[in-house]
């Protein structure tokens, strides 16, 4: 890039002998496109920012590099000690970088770490780490690459990811990832020593999201099942309806869904609704901090995926005591102990409608797996759990 030579030049790299974690910047990129307003109109906002706001209590400074514009400073103000730098993301990246390092050169001058959310977007800290000398935590909650497998036949954008991960991986000093599988394919893919690769899951907040035990839902008159999460094919909300459907007289109570959330998918699933005569409620994006009463409200959690990475919503749910029936795939099985923890099945609507009759059916296997669920969550994925080893990790990186 020709302004390499020209920032070399005029910005010396700082001494980045660390050996505090309070002597530590830490600096987050957003998701290529992203920012807090993205953050906040999906209603996730409350519970990205949760664990920054946590490491500002241990590391020096924690800065946010956003790219929703000048907006994105009034959710700043809510962000406590975080620091928010932002920015339009620009298609030539390069114009990106020039006005980062205009804007906000401070920032990264003073950084000690940089880190990625997502690899959408690592080629700016990538960048920048070479310049300035700096450490890079590379995280990946899922594989781009993997995902666009799934999604796509086009070649030249898998092959893009791909390429974007390898030199991601390659140029991390660390590369965090939320579960085993997605470590075992970076390592076996990439060729990436397995001591340069950690598990860090996603967390839920254990104090916000638990069971609510002055609900008596035995009184009401319908079975409450809710959704939470996108509404596109990967999903498989229409096999969930279609399952519903077939429940209709073989459950002791007539069916009541709550979807929130939104995608591409939901004028096709109002359709199908209203053909098949369904009782749904849409409640669109809310505010994390909503979820909780809303998840303590419903009888069981559903989520029919085709595949998944680490989905929080699972994680909240499961954390709130509920009954959880999620499908036998990827990303679900590792967190769902069959009619331990929760209930397993296939994706296809007769497999999900068997599960739903025999969990209402069962009042003592929807408590016990509620019980289990919530013990689960508070044991391995708590805030402080997971800050841990958000600690540990920075630790490790500036001691290499």
């Amino acid at each position: 890039m020709n302004t390499c030579l020209a920032v070399q030049r005029i910005l010396k790299p700082r001494d980045m002998k660390y050996m505090n974690r309070d002597d530590v910047n830490l600096t987050l990129f957003f998701t290529k496109g992203v920012g807090l307003k993205t953050w906040a109109e999906i209603g996730s906002l409350d519970r990205e920012v949760a664990i920054y706001k946590r490491l500002t209590e241990h590391l020096n400074s924690v800065s946010f590099v956003t790219y929703g514009g000048h907006s994105d400073l009034q959710y700043g103000r809510s962000l406590a000690k975080i620091q928010v730098a932002p920015l339009i993301w620009h298609r030539l990246t390069h114009v990106t970088i020039l006005n980062l390092l205009f804007r906000h050169w401070h920032v990264i001058r003073n950084a000690t770490i940089f880190k990625t959310n997502q690899i959408q977007g690592a080629e700016i800290p990538i960048w920048l780490k070479k310049i300035f000398k700096k450490k890079l935590i590379v995280r990946c909650g899922w594989l781009w690459s993997l995902n666009l497998e799934k999604q796509t036949d086009d070649a030249r954008a898998i092959k893009r990811a791909r390429l974007m991960e390898k030199n991601a991986f390659e140029s991390a000093d660390l590369v965090v990832v939320t579960t085993p599988y997605i470590r075992q394919q970076i390592i076996d893919k990439y060729n990436i020593s397995p001591d340069s690769v950690s598990i860090i899951p996603n967390y839920v907040d254990t104090d916000s999201f638990l069971p609510d035990l002055t609900k008596n839902k035995s009184d009401s008159s319908v079975w409450k099942i809710c959704f939470v999460g996108r509404h596109s094919p990967e999903k498989n909300i229409i096999s969930l309806l279609r399952a519903i459907h077939l429940c209709r007289d073989k459950v002791s109570k007539p069916i009541h869904l709550d979807l929130y959330g939104s995608g591409p998918q939901t004028s096709d699933m109002k359709h199908i609704i209203d053909d098949l005569r369904l009782d749904v409620s849409f409640y669109g994006n809310i505010p994390n901090s909503q979820l909780p009463s809303k998840l303590t409200n419903a009888d069981i959690f559903i989520l029919p995926s085709f595949y998944e990475g680490h989905p929080k919503s699972l994680l909240e749910a499961m954390s709130c005591g509920l009954p959880c029936i999620g499908t036998d795939v990827r990303g679900i099985k590792e967190l769902i102990c069959h009619k331990v923890t929760g209930y397993l099945c296939n994706t296809d609507d007769k497999s999900i409608a068997g599960a739903i009759k025999e969990v209402f059916s069962d009042e003592n296997l929807r408590t016990a797996m509620g019980r289990n669920a919530r013990k689960y969550m508070v044991e391995n994925f708590s805030l402080e759990k997971v800050l841990k080893m958000e600690l540990d990790v920075i630790q490790k990186v500036i001691n290499m």
